[in-house]
């Protein structure tokens, strides 16, 4: 479905951005 295809990014989105943070 298009929509777990959507989550699967906004979830390594939000993965990278905190490791970006966490530095």
């Amino acid at each position: 479905f298009e929509t777990l295809r959507l989550n699967l990014i906004v979830q390594v989105k939000s993965k990278w951005r905190y490791a970006r943070q966490g530095g």
